[in-house]
């Protein structure tokens, strides 16, 4: 992709395959995009594109390979990305982020997504159902779904785990203790310089 392609689209604006991100996105808002373009016609993530139509680039590509990186691991089901940078000559370049079509759907983060306009939504049980049936055998679509439901299970157990770890009694004494500490350093310092 060449600059006057990114500018041809950035002109066109964002719609049911483009979408524009003026700074880098964290994982968790990555993976719902690729969900809903996979789940629908395919698209493309523009990093460094201000709305309307404003080329300002990002500074840290290996930050967005990283955050990209993360996002596929929050993805279920089969998608194929491709993240490529064009760099703009002022130190700064622009992320490129492809998803093509999928011919299975694809979750993200606890959820089915699908592109409308230039949004994406969450897919209804129907839409989900219409999905896996399209071009597939009743067998092969009863494959999907139960791997999409074991994985998506997997991600709630593991949402579950790192939550009960952070709620841990050691984590609250800890706190507990600094608190403590804080106060009584306070105390000390008030009655110091204020009594």
């Amino acid at each position: 992709m060449t600059i006057e392609d990114v500018k041809s689209l950035v002109t066109q604006g964002e719609g049911p395959t483009l979408e524009f991100k003026s700074g880098l996105a964290k994982p968790e808002f990555i993976a719902p995009l690729i969900s809903a373009f996979a789940n629908t016609e395919g698209g493309t993530i523009l990093f460094g594109i201000k709305e309307p139509d404003q080329i300002v680039g990002i500074d840290d590509t290996n930050r967005l390979r990283g955050y990209w990186s993360r996002a596929q691991k929050m993805i279920s089901g089969e998608v194929q990305t491709k993240l490529d940078f064009l760099d703009l000559g002022t130190g700064k370049s622009i992320g490129i982020l492809t998803v093509a079509p999928s011919n299975s759907i694809v979750a993200a983060s606890g959820g089915y997504f699908q592109r409308e306009g230039d949004r994406y939504r969450t897919i209804t049980a129907e839409e989900i159902k219409t999905h896996l049936v399209q071009h597939k055998t009743p067998e092969s679509a009863l494959t999907v779904l139960s791997n999409a439901v074991s994985q998506q299970s997997q991600t709630i157990e593991r949402l579950r785990d790192d939550f009960q770890k952070a709620n841990s009694v050691w984590k609250k004494i800890l706190i507990a203790l600094g608190g403590a500490a804080g106060g009584a350093i306070l105390r000390v310092l008030i009655e110091h310089f204020f009594l």
